[in-house]
């Protein structure tokens, strides 16, 4: 049944759906625990970083870039959003050396993720990237990588990547604690 269905379900079919999406939302996090030493080297080059923070995102994870942007600058940590394609198109002037990019891909093989690794390795700037393909350009070109565990997502069509959001959210809260 999809959320679309619910208007038309009992009680008891909505809470099994709100409650089934709270337990998967509950496991994505659970899934973090296992984080590695490329999460300490995150937390390092972002409060080492002299310049700012640059949240890039593309595709469907650039969703959640202004929030982190917000979030880190809200806690001390000078940063900024750039959408990846947007970036592509000069708004990857506002890079320059002492910037740290933390750049968002759930595939890591977003449209102008190549030009954006060209672009930051030219000027010396480190990335951070967070994907869930550990084998993909964006993961391989990073300074440190943070591979987001295969979770399902809670969307029935695998589409809607709230898991990844909640994820990336996390980790970047648990950064600030660095």
């Amino acid at each position: 049944m999809t959320v679309t269905g619910a208007t038309e379900a009992d009680s008891s079919s909505i809470l099994a759906i709100g409650r089934q999406a709270i337990a998967t939302e509950a496991e994505a996090l659970w899934s973090l625990c296992d984080v590695d030493d490329a999460f300490v080297e995150a937390v390092k080059l972002i409060h080492d970083a002299r310049g700012r923070l640059l949240v890039l995102g593309a595709g469907q994870s650039a969703n959640i870039g202004p929030k982190l942007a917000t979030t880190f600058s809200a806690t001390g940590t000078p940063s900024c959003y750039l959408n990846a394609l947007e970036a592509l198109h000069g708004g990857i002037g506002v890079m320059v050396p002492g910037d740290v990019i933390l750049m968002l891909s759930r595939t890591g093989e977003a449209q102008g993720c190549g030009a954006i690794v060209r672009w930051a390795q030219m000027l010396g700037v480190p990335i951070i990237a967070i994907t869930a393909n550990q084998d993909s350009l964006l993961a391989r070109s990073a300074d440190v990588h943070l591979l987001l565990p295969a979770q399902p997502e809670i969307c029935p069509f695998g589409r809607t990547p709230v898991n990844g959001g909640v994820k990336v959210g996390h980790w970047a809260a648990q950064n600030q604690a660095g």
